[in-house]
């Protein structure tokens, strides 16, 4: 599902209810791997991430480990749902403030991008065809 919302000229987005169900009172927001866009986990989701990464051995793993750990933001909406997307996250995503942006709900985790970036991204219906038919999808 897709949730179209805006952030606020302080940076703030108001998370749609229906994810903050889903991913819980708490949760973490880093830079996604392959997309210009943000990639929302659960606090359990994240702990499962974590888990992975830490039992590789530091040296082959380190540059992913600085790019999602250390570009994470640890979240707590507000009472209204929202929360502040860190100026570097929003960098890394092509969002300035008072900006449109997509928020994806794709189960289990959420991404958040720019909206006419996403808009760019997914406007090419035949490559979408031709992995649909190679994974059977």
């Amino acid at each position: 599902m897709e949730f179209s919302v805006n952030i606020d000229a302080k940076g703030r987005l108001n998370f749609p209810s229906k994810l903050r169900e889903e991913l819980g009172e708490t949760f973490y927001v880093t830079r996604n791997l392959g997309a210009k866009c943000l990639k929302v986990y659960s606090a359990q989701g994240w702990k499962s991430l974590l888990e992975k990464i830490n039992a590789a051995p530091e040296t082959e793993l380190a540059m992913l480990r600085r790019f999602l750990i250390g570009g994470k933001q640890k979240v707590e909406p507000d009472k209204q749902g929202r929360f502040v997307v860190s100026q570097a996250l929003r960098e890394h995503a092509g969002i300035e403030a008072e900006t449109e942006v997509a928020v994806l709900d794709l189960e289990g985790y959420a991404e958040i991008w720019n909206k006419a970036e996403f808009s760019t991204y997914t406007g090419d219906e035949a490559a979408m065809l031709e992995l649909a038919a190679k994974y059977g999808v």
